[in-house]
């Protein structure tokens, strides 16, 4: 038997992992290696999306596709609303990274947003979850709980951009979904990329230029570039290559693993969280993923429903 690698590294579901371990590793080089404000590290990850997106639109001759796909029913202001969010998604992560590490950041944010994707995909795409997904959604909030309970309590500024992050995140992962649809927005990858990160570029130029004492620096060109291309730009391409052929709720599994890689990814820096509640909550959490993968509870529940027939059945 011949034994393939492609599911692991072509496939959709191996995308949207992949997605979530270079993610991680965005926030973790923000931390970690990155000088740069929060400010300049957001323009630069979203200008190199455009740049890179917008050269491959040109390549491929599908400007003029871009305009007429603007001009149907729903499009354009979605792609709108859909750049606006980016740009205040951008800009809080890194401020948030900036003032509480990455760490307690990724816990919070990504504590809501497999929460927040679920919803979005159940109420908006009609999607059905299995019983092991929402099984794994328990451990993982226990394992988050376990990982914020050595770090105690931040701002009340920090705490509504806590919030606002996940859920605008989800919000995104919807419109980024319907804009890639067949069945409604039909728009490529690099359209969808230049779509939804020009207008966030330009948002946080223009705040940094009138409303921020920092001016918009690179501190370290090569760093920042590199990050922004390998963990900025392709983790968005895999976003979007899971999203054409996954639905959300498939997504929110993966993004369990966001916040458990850059826990162990910044565990050096943070000696406070080398502690016993801090481990077990990071290793529930990856536990999490391999719950929702399996297929146990679903066979039960069949099994049980099976044997409940079938005593009807002979009692009748």
């Amino acid at each position: 038997m011949k034994l393939s690698l492609r599911p692991l590294f072509f496939s959709p579901t191996a995308a949207f992992a992949w997605f979530a371990i270079l993610l991680a590793a965005r926030d973790i080089s923000a931390e970690v290696f990155l000088a740069e404000n929060s400010l300049s590290l957001a323009f630069a990850i979203c200008t190199t999306i455009v740049v890179l997106s917008f050269a491959m639109i040109l390549i491929s001759g599908q400007g003029l596709d871009l305009i007429a796909k603007l001009k149907s029913p729903g499009v354009l202001w979605r792609a709108t609303l859909l750049g606006t969010m980016s740009g205040a998604i951008y800009g809080g992560i890194f401020y948030l990274i900036a003032h509480m590490g990455v760490g307690l950041f990724a816990m919070i944010d990504y504590g809501l947003v497999p929460l927040a994707t679920l919803t979005v995909g159940m109420v908006f795409f009609k999607e059905k979850v299995k019983i092991e997904f929402l099984a794994a959604l328990v451990i993982y909030l226990v394992g988050v709980v376990f990982l914020f309970v050595e770090r105690g309590m931040f701002g009340m500024d920090l705490l509504f951009f806590a919030l606002f992050c996940p859920i605008a995140t989800a919000a995104s992962d919807g419109l980024t979904k319907w804009l890639l649809s067949p069945e409604h927005g039909k728009l490529t990858r690099p359209q969808l990329l230049v779509i939804r990160f020009l207008p966030a570029s330009i948002a946080l130029f223009l705040f940094s230029y009138f409303f921020s004492e920092a001016p918009m620096a690179i501190a370290n060109w090569p760093r920042t570039l590199f990050v922004s291309v390998c963990f900025g730009w392709l983790p968005l391409w895999l976003l979007c290559t899971g999203l054409v052929r996954q639905g959300l709720s498939k997504l929110a599994i993966f993004e369990f693993l966001i916040p458990a890689v850059a826990f162990f990814g910044t565990l050096n820096l943070h000696p406070e969280l080398i502690a016993p509640l801090p481990i077990i909550g990071g290793f529930l959490i990856l536990a999490a993923i391999v719950v929702s993968q399996t297929s146990f509870l679903s066979r039960l529940m069949q099994r049980k429903k099976h044997d409940v027939v079938e005593e009807e059945s002979t009692a009748a």
